[in-house]
């Protein structure tokens, strides 16, 4: 198990290198449109986190989208760019644009 989560992190950071090093981040607000059925809208901070993760309590699975966003070089800077503050109830559109980029779709 720790061998698989360690592949996909870092099978993970190499995909959010590349799209920062290639500039496909978008912080622009042209952001309601879907990726592959996944909304680009509001999303509160224990929704999007069951999201990733439908199996566990909502407050664990938020400390564990955390600490996921915290694996990922400078995310936590794009999303501080974008407006996020650490206890921020709900995440912006642009926001969870980044964090989908970084992460993947749910």
């Amino acid at each position: 198990m720790l061998n698989y989560l360690s592949n996909f992190v870092e099978l993970a950071i190499n995909r959010f290198t590349k799209n920062m090093n290639n500039g496909n981040f978008h912080g622009s607000p042209s952001l309601g449109g879907d990726m592959e059925g996944f909304k680009y809208r509001t999303y509160g901070r224990m929704e999007l986190a069951q999201q990733y993760f439908p199996y566990m309590v909502p407050r664990s699975a938020f400390r564990k989208l955390m600490q996921w966003i915290d694996l990922f070089p400078n995310l936590n800077m794009h999303l501080s760019e974008l407006g996020y503050v650490p206890h921020q109830r709900t995440f912006t559109p642009a926001q969870v644009r980044l964090i989908v980029e970084a992460l993947g779709e749910p």
